[in-house]
């Protein structure tokens, strides 16, 4: 709901920004991204009072993840029973504990799919794909991986996604049925950037309270920007082809899910250097060999495998 009114803000702003732009009576016109970008200011407002509003309770949110569950598992098969479904579920429960919203129980599955992708659903859910699996190669990377996950939901950001048809469906407009299906397809487009940065640095928080090794969190976004480069963009030759390249960036930029892979590393390089100081000398654990072998460091600690950040 806020969603609409947020684009529709943008939408009548950048076209204000064309007429301005082109009939202002001075040379000095104003710069339609600065017209745009106010825009995004006030639909992003729009969002935050409009989650205000509709904001549920720990319960309600898991009635509504499992009914999620449940729409996804008609969709993809869930590897359990083997060795590396009982490893995700060891290393995932040794994080839980460090969680914000205690009335939340975690769950982690492994789904049959070669992408390399994990997400979370509201109420405590975490899906990890088998190629995501196939492309960490230390405890700490999935540590890492996981902690993101926990930080869509302990950040609300899962619930948030949904919160508009389950406020809807306390009025009789909705039902339950129809938010699971709501909340799959809204899984699947992802979260904004701004959550997305968040969840990074929560998952980066995760690592360290747990005694893991910072680099993992540029290990693994190093790896994924060689693997996943990001297309240039070319330049507008004209105004019109310019008006239309900066309307386009607003609107990606408000309902964008997965910020640049480098933007993301630089982000958390900086963070990993800002920190630097209070680690140095301290040591922490990498787990490739629990990760080869499937076994916690929970239940099997390796002394080589612990590290000096120098």
């Amino acid at each position: 709901m806020s969603k609409k009114w947020g684009l529709a803000i943008i939408l009548l702003l950048g076209i204000g920004g064309i007429i301005l732009v082109f009939l202002h009576p001075t040379k000095k016109r104003p710069g339609l991204d600065s017209v745009v970008n106010l825009g995004i200011g006030l639909a992003r407002d729009v969002d935050t009072i409009g989650q205000t509003l509709a904001r549920v309770s720990d319960e309600e949110e898991i009635k509504v993840g499992q009914e999620i569950v449940q729409e996804i598992l008609s969709h993809y098969r869930i590897i359990t029973n083997t060795p590396r479904a009982r490893y995700l579920q060891a290393v995932g429960q040794t994080l839980t504990p460090q969680v914000n919203r205690k009335k939340i129980t975690y769950q982690f599955y492994i789904v049959q799919y070669d992408d390399i992708n994990a997400f979370a659903v509201a109420g405590g859910h975490i899906f990890i794909t088998s190629g995501m699996l196939q492309f960490l190669r230390t405890e700490s990377e999935l540590v890492l991986i996981l902690g993101h996950e926990i930080g869509h939901i302990d950040l609300r950001h899962c619930i948030e996604l949904v919160q508009y048809e389950l406020f809807l469906k306390k009025i009789g407009l909705d039902d339950l049925k129809m938010v699971a299906r709501i909340g799959y397809e809204l899984i699947r487009r992802g979260f904004s950037e701004k959550q997305e940065l968040e969840a990074d640095k929560y998952g980066l928080e995760m690592v360290i309270k747990t005694q893991y090794h910072p680099k993992a969190a540029l290990n693994i976004f190093g790896r994924m920007s060689d693997i996943f480069p990001e297309p240039e963009k070319s330049k507008p030759d004209t105004v019109i082809d310019e008006i239309t390249q900066i309307l386009k960036d607003a609107l990606e930029d408000y309902i964008a899910t997965h910020p640049a892979l480098e933007k993301r590393l630089d982000i958390l390089g900086e963070m990993v250097a800002q920190r630097k100081a209070d680690w140095q000398g301290r040591t922490f654990y990498i787990g490739r060999a629990n990760y080869e072998q499937t076994l916690a460091r929970e239940t099997t600690k390796y002394p080589k495998e612990w590290e000096e950040v120098k």
